[in-house]
């Protein structure tokens, strides 16, 4: 909980402190994925996040496969980001989603984006839903596999420019998101 609800929850007095406190809690709960109506952050948000003093636009351009993330983006095939988009940085989200046997729908989802700090983007939403702060936690020397975290803990994803292969890099871009604090249990790797 953040320290500002809190604090804001305790401020009233008498009876109406506990509705009060009951609103803050609820209120000031941390936004991310859900399991009926409990948010659940992946990750711990005292560990330290950064972005990789490795991170080069011009490097990490371009189209990269999601070899890991969690059941929020379980649909999510590719990430491609364009840091000479006209507009400003973009990000580029398409998904995969079988409905039935057979029959896959693609969804392509452009995600303006603000460059907070090189290697770390608030993507905006085209839907309208919460921004992401997307943070380059680790790219290999090759600029082959990359672990992208958001600070929050609503999103990790482990990303490689093939679609298969790579263990070893898949394994560190992993270590590197349990390091940065990502409880990884939940979280799906393709092969």
């Amino acid at each position: 909980m953040h320290r500002a609800c809190f604090g804001r929850a305790w401020a009233a007095s008498g009876f109406g402190a506990w509705a009060v406190l009951v609103w803050g809690l609820t209120a000031c709960a941390p936004l991310g994925p859900t399991t009926g109506s409990v948010a659940i952050p992946y990750r711990n948000p005292t560990a330290a996040i950064g972005v990789t003093s490795r991170y080069d636009d011009a490097r990490f351009a371009g189209l990269w496969y999601v070899r890991g993330a969690y059941p929020v983006d379980a649909d999510l095939r590719l990430v491609e980001r364009r840091a000479d988009a006209p507009e400003g940085p973009l990000w580029t989200l398409t998904s995969r989603r079988c409905v039935s046997a057979g029959a896959c729908v693609e969804g392509v989802a452009h995600w303006p984006a603000e460059t907070d700090v090189p290697g770390a983007d608030v993507l905006s939403d085209p839907q309208g839903g919460p921004a992401r702060r997307a943070v380059v936690v680790w790219v290999d020397d090759g600029f082959r596999t990359a672990a992208v975290g958001g600070a929050d803990g609503r999103f990790a994803w482990v990303l490689d420019r093939a679609p298969r292969g790579g263990a070893d890099r898949i394994a560190a871009g992993r270590q590197v998101l349990a390091f940065s604090g990502f409880d990884l249990k939940d979280m799906r790797m393709s092969p």
